[in-house]
Protein backbone atom coordinates (compact mmCIF):
# COMPACT_ATOMS: atom_id res chain seq x y z
CA UNK A 1 0.00 0.00 0.00
CA UNK A 2 3.02 2.44 0.42
CA UNK A 3 3.75 2.66 -3.46
CA UNK A 4 0.13 3.61 -3.44
CA UNK A 5 0.10 5.97 -1.05
CA UNK A 6 3.03 7.62 -2.64
CA UNK A 7 2.05 7.72 -6.06
CA UNK A 8 -1.34 8.73 -4.47
CA UNK A 9 0.23 11.77 -2.65
CA UNK A 10 2.34 12.68 -6.06
CA UNK A 11 -1.05 13.12 -8.11
CA UNK A 12 -2.20 15.07 -5.85
CA UNK A 13 -5.15 13.00 -4.79
CA UNK A 14 -4.67 13.22 -0.91
CA UNK A 15 -2.50 15.79 0.29
CA UNK A 16 1.18 15.66 1.36
CA UNK A 17 0.80 17.63 4.88
CA UNK A 18 3.67 16.08 6.10
CA UNK A 19 5.95 16.60 3.11
CA UNK A 20 6.31 13.09 2.64
CA UNK A 21 7.26 12.94 -0.78
CA UNK A 22 10.36 15.05 0.24
CA UNK A 23 12.05 11.54 0.63
CA UNK A 24 11.65 10.84 -2.76
CA UNK A 25 12.72 13.93 -4.71
CA UNK A 26 16.44 12.59 -5.57
CA UNK A 27 17.25 10.08 -7.73
CA UNK A 28 17.95 6.35 -6.32
CA UNK A 29 19.90 3.84 -7.75
CA UNK A 30 17.98 0.38 -9.04
CA UNK A 31 19.43 -1.47 -6.55
CA UNK A 32 18.21 0.41 -3.38
CA UNK A 33 15.16 -0.62 -1.52
CA UNK A 34 13.89 3.21 -2.29
CA UNK A 35 13.82 2.73 -6.23
CA UNK A 36 10.04 1.71 -6.31
CA UNK A 37 8.87 4.61 -4.02
CA UNK A 38 10.62 6.63 -5.82
CA UNK A 39 9.47 5.80 -8.75
CA UNK A 40 6.00 5.09 -7.57
CA UNK A 41 6.46 8.81 -6.42
CA UNK A 42 7.46 9.74 -10.06
CA UNK A 43 4.91 8.32 -11.74
CA UNK A 44 2.17 9.91 -9.84
CA UNK A 45 3.86 12.95 -10.73
CA UNK A 46 4.05 12.74 -13.81
CA UNK A 47 0.59 11.56 -14.78
CA UNK A 48 -1.54 13.60 -11.92
CA UNK A 49 -4.49 10.91 -11.99
CA UNK A 50 -5.01 8.93 -8.69
CA UNK A 51 -6.94 6.19 -10.86
CA UNK A 52 -3.54 4.91 -12.68
CA UNK A 53 -1.98 4.39 -9.38
CA UNK A 54 -4.87 2.43 -8.62
CA UNK A 55 -4.51 0.34 -11.44
CA UNK A 56 -0.31 0.01 -11.36
CA UNK A 57 -0.34 -0.57 -7.85
CA UNK A 58 -2.46 -3.06 -6.07
CA UNK A 59 -3.94 -1.89 -2.28
CA UNK A 60 -6.55 -3.26 -0.53
CA UNK A 61 -8.22 -0.36 0.43
CA UNK A 62 -9.28 2.58 -1.86
CA UNK A 63 -8.05 5.98 -2.31
CA UNK A 64 -10.39 7.52 0.77
CA UNK A 65 -9.75 4.57 3.13
CA UNK A 66 -5.74 5.76 2.03
CA UNK A 67 -6.66 9.14 2.63
CA UNK A 68 -8.46 8.42 5.67
CA UNK A 69 -5.46 6.54 7.53
CA UNK A 70 -2.71 8.90 6.52
CA UNK A 71 -5.11 11.67 7.59
CA UNK A 72 -5.03 10.26 11.08
CA UNK A 73 -0.95 11.35 10.91
CA UNK A 74 2.23 9.92 8.95
CA UNK A 75 2.77 7.96 12.02
CA UNK A 76 0.06 6.18 12.61
CA UNK A 77 -0.21 4.86 8.85
CA UNK A 78 3.56 3.85 9.07
CA UNK A 79 2.95 1.88 12.47
CA UNK A 80 0.71 -0.54 10.41
CA UNK A 81 2.42 -0.12 6.97
CA UNK A 82 5.89 0.38 7.41
CA UNK A 83 8.41 -0.40 4.50
CA UNK A 84 11.36 -1.38 5.48
CA UNK A 85 13.21 1.63 3.87
CA UNK A 86 11.84 3.74 6.25
CA UNK A 87 13.75 2.04 9.14
CA UNK A 88 16.72 4.30 8.18
CA UNK A 89 14.66 7.18 9.65
CA UNK A 90 14.98 8.00 12.96
CA UNK A 91 11.53 9.77 12.67
CA UNK A 92 9.65 7.24 12.19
Amino acid sequence: CYKRLICDLATGAIPDSDNLLSLFNEETEVISPKFEYTTAAKLGKAVKNAQVCEVRYSCPLNNQEIAKIFASGVQHFVLHWKPSFLEDFPFF
